[in-house]
């Protein structure tokens, strides 16, 4: 019996998404079905929990009575008014793959079939209402590889009865082959293909044969060799090949070399070209730099195309040139090609494309100081014209004289082509040298007055007798012819003072070069004045006789430096007197050193250690204190007072007493046994106290 299909439509009913199950007629398209899963309940002692269904809500049995829709058993759904039946089975599905959720169904209450998934969601369908047996469906694509429900769901009251459920996966048949397997093969995708999938067929001739098109129930569905389309149905497709025939091609006449120059297009030539037994056109396609026509005059390209009709081509003249955009080269022999479906021929061509020759104007050298090389002044390029087109090449210039002497010479300069930056190619022009005049000018040549330190007060004769020079900007080793006997001038005098800037010597007169590629330039030296060395000399000097007093020579006589003269005293010999700016008073050996101090010109300087002495009286040493006089004569002390003296002690050079008297009277003589340092301490009636220092030899 042939069975329909239910389809069904969403609607919301009582908040729940369903599906409205209608019946539909099977489609047209075959398709091949994978069972997954089925059940008719009538295995034996099967009961709901034999194949894992799920019974939920009210009463779903297994019947015989009334008539299943296939076999002996069916369910049978018993609802009540506020009940519902589930029958419930977990299956897995493949992601990527298309399902068919079926199942059969009678009794005219409400009811549906569906399925609940974690990725899709869930999706139930209304009821058939019909009492006679029909099948209903869903179909689905997985997109997750899970664990899907399926269920049938009854609500309300009535009864219902489900048979024979099904899960089928849903696949397309591809089929393709060759109308003869000796003409050509077929590859790709064949066999059961999941819908949606893209599916792509390759024809391919075997040799002798070509592809014709792609053919399904005898209509032509494709032409071209490689066929894609998307599993929506079976496919049943035919590769249809025919064999080539022993097609050919005549040509006729030759090719003389062709001549152009770049930018121009040459004039053109022609040969024939005829075809028979054709089961295509015929293509003629020249080699670079070449292009075809076949009408005389315009028309060319990089291939003409004689069109066949009923496999024949009449004979035809095609025209051959050079384009105008033919590279600036020799083309050796090169075949232009003349091809057809199974056959081809060819003819040869060859020439010459010439240099396009530019014009410029505007160029110059620049005149160049010498510089002992024969390379040019700066060459500046001037204008270009004469480019094909939009294009143009830039260039640049080189120049190498014949001497590089300081003269005047005509000069040529040679230029080098750049390729352009929108297209021109250097390659493809020429540009002719130019001549100019150009010049080689003088170098300067630097003569200069050597620099001097002098010292302050130097006669200006003797600094400009010590003048020397130096030369500034010979060229390598040329030689100068240089002759003569320099001679100087200088802004200094013996009175100038140290630290003046912006005094100079000057080469003058007395030198002079031969060689006539410089000219020269005589340049100050500078002169740089420093301090003079003053003199100074201690006067008087001699013997000094101890007197208690200090004293040493303390005058001197200075020559250049209006500095301040100080002094400094030292013992020598056996004399302790370390140096001191204060004149000794003690008996001994001394040396006095003056030292002037610097001023604007002259630096300080110091004479030379100058000795002199402190000396004891030779007969009597008379010291006159206050209202006491003492006197010594060799070993004996006199003492007088004008009053009478009370006390005399006399300490040696440690302190210790060496006599003591009280004389009580005017005059006192003591007798000392020794020479040495003694202090004699002597005090008077009326209390007046002295206290004295004394050497005897």
């Amino acid at each position: 019996m042939k069975r329909k299909l239910l389809s069904f439509n969403a609607l919301f009913l009582s908040g729940t998404l369903i599906f409205v199950l209608s019946l539909i007629p099977n489609r047209s398209e075959a398709q091949t079905l994978t069972t997954i899963f089925s059940d008719n309940f009538d295995a034996t002692s099967e009961t709901l929990a034999t194949n894992s269904w799920f019974n939920w809500g009210g009463s779903i049995s297994l019947i015989t009575s009334p008539t299943s829709n296939s076999g002996t058993h069916c369910a049978q759904f018993n609802g009540g008014a506020n009940a519902s039946c589930y029958l419930r089975k977990t299956v897995s599905v493949t992601a990527g793959k298309t399902y068919i959720y079926s199942a059969y169904s009678s009794g005219g209450k409400s009811h549906a079939l569906g399925y609940q998934s974690t990725a899709l969601g869930d999706h139930a369908g209304s009821a058939n209402t019909n009492s006679a047996w029909a099948q209903h469906s869903v179909t689905f694509k997985a997109t997750t590889t899970e664990n899907l429900t399926i269920y049938v769901y009854q609500w309300g009251t009535g009864t219902v009865w489900v048979d024979d459920v099904l899960l089928q996966q849903q696949q397309w048949t591809i089929a393709a082959a060759s109308n003869n397997v000796s003409y050509g093969s077929v590859s790709g995708t064949t066999g059961l293909t999941d819908p949606g999938t893209s599916v792509s067929l390759t024809a391919a001739p075997l040799s002798g044969y070509y592809f014709v098109n792609w053919t399904e129930g005898g209509t032509q569905v494709s032409t071209s060799a490689t066929y894609n389309f998307t599993a929506s149905a079976d496919r049943n497709l035919v590769a249809n090949f025919a064999a080539v025939s022993a097609a050919s091609i005549t040509v006729t006449g030759t090719l003389s070399p062709f001549s152009s120059t770049y930018g121009t297009v040459s004039a053109e030539q022609n040969f024939s070209v005829a075809g028979s037994t054709l089961t295509s056109d015929i293509v003629v396609t020249p080699p670079a730099g070449f292009e075809v026509s076949l009408t005389s005059g315009s028309g060319f390209g990089s291939s003409v195309t004689l069109p066949q009709l009923s496999g024949t081509v009449a004979a035809t003249p095609v025209f051959v040139r050079f384009s105008a955009t033919a590279l600036a080269v020799t083309y050796s022999a090169a075949n232009i090609g003349i091809v057809t479906a199974g056959t081809s021929n060819s003819e040869s061509c060859s020439g010459t494309v010439a240099k396009k020759e530019l014009s410029i104007t505007g160029s110059s050298i620049a005149a160049k100081t010498y510089n002992g090389n024969t390379a040019s002044g700066t060459i500046h390029v001037g204008t270009i014209t004469g480019f094909v087109g939009t294009e143009t090449v830039t260039a640049t210039g080189s120049c190498t004289l014949l001497s590089p002497n300081v003269w005047g010479e005509t000069a040529t300069i040679v230029y080098t082509l750049v390729n352009g930056t929108n297209g021109g190619l250097a390659s493809n022009y020429s540009l002719a040298n130019t001549t100019y005049w150009e010049a080689v000018t003088q170098k300067q040549l630097d003569i200069k007055a050597g620099n001097q330190t002098v010292t302050y007060g130097t006669d200006a004769a003797a600094v400009e007798a010590a003048g020397t020079y130096t030369t500034i900007g010979v060229v390598g080793t040329d030689n100068l012819g240089l002759t003569g006997t320099a001679t100087y001038t200088t802004t200094y005098t013996n009175t100038t003072a140290v630290g003046t800037t912006g005094v100079t010597i000057t080469n003058t007169t007395g030198l002079s070069i031969t060689n006539s590629n410089y000219w020269v330039n005589k340049t100050t030296g500078t002169i740089t004045i420093i301090k003079a060395t003053p003199t100074v000399t201690v006067s008087p000097v001699g013997t000094y006789i101890y007197n208690g007093s200090a004293q040493g020579p303390n005058a001197a006589t200075t020559g250049g430096s209006t500095g301040a003269v100080t002094y400094s005293y030292a013992g020598t010999g056996t004399t302790t007197y370390a140096a001191s700016v204060t004149q000794p008073t003690e008996v001994g050996s001394y040396s006095v050193t003056a030292t002037v101090a610097a001023d604007a010109n002259y630096n300080e300087a110091s004479s030379s250690a100058t000795a002199f002495t402190i000396d004891v009286p030779t007969a009597v040493n008379k010291v006159s204190l206050s209202n006491i006089q003492i006197l010594t004569n060799n070993k004996k002390l006199l003492i007088n007072a004008p009053t009478p003296i009370s006390s005399v002690s006399v300490y040696d050079a440690f302190g210790r007493v060496m006599v003591r008297q009280l004389p009580m009277n005017n005059s006192v003589s003591i007798d000392l046994q020794c020479t040495g340092i003694y202090i004699v301490e002597t005090k008077l009636e009326n209390g007046e106290l002295s206290r004295n220092k004394f050497i005897i030899r």
